[in-house]
């Protein structure tokens, strides 16, 4: 076994400078449980594994509640705070937002409530996508489907088996 002489003011320097354990392992080619053992000790303070971040320092509370009261998915408010989905769960629960309710949130479509079902039909009918439909009209997908789901508009609906027959048995009553 070959020992190697390790210079502590260079190593409490460099971990003190940001490095973390890993990188020092590297550098002197040593083992993990050798490089603990050293900063041990030579008593080097560690840090915790992982930096905590603490998200709602930077967050607006009531823009996320407003979000969210829109009908607006946890990843999408996730995603326009720039933080990590499972943050804004635990924020959403923390700060009371996200409960258990005692009875099913209503579906959120209130953007749409001056929207005709029949307009939103023909543009998917037209052969624009889902999205660009949302995006169009200024809602998240999200608040399109449950506008969709509640009007009885599906996207497979033009395509499929069922459609296909109905519209074959309604050419064939036309041609009798």
């Amino acid at each position: 076994m070959k020992r190697i002489a390790l210079d502590v003011n260079k190593i409490k320097t460099l971990y003190e400078s940001g490095l973390t354990q890993q990188d020092l392992v590297k550098k002197f080619k040593i083992t993990l449980p050798t490089l603990r053992k050293f900063m041990k000790k030579n008593n080097i303070q560690t840090r915790r594994k992982g930096a905590r971040i603490k998200y709602t320092d930077s967050l607006d509370i009531e823009k996320i509640r407003l979000m969210f009261d829109e009908g607006k998915a946890i990843r999408e408010i996730a995603e326009a705070f720039k933080t990590p989905w499972h943050a804004m769960y635990i924020i959403l629960k923390k700060e009371n937002i996200l409960r258990k309710r005692a009875r099913p949130r209503p579906k959120g479509i209130s953007p749409l409530i001056n929207i005709e079902p029949k307009y939103v039909e023909d543009l998917y009918s037209d052969g624009m996508l889902m999205k660009d439909i949302a995006q169009m009209l200024q809602v998240s997908p999200y608040i399109l489907r449950n506008f969709c789901s509640l009007h009885a508009i599906w996207p497979f609906r033009h395509n499929s088996f069922r459609s296909k027959l109905k519209n074959y048995w309604n050419e064939s009553k036309k041609n009798d």
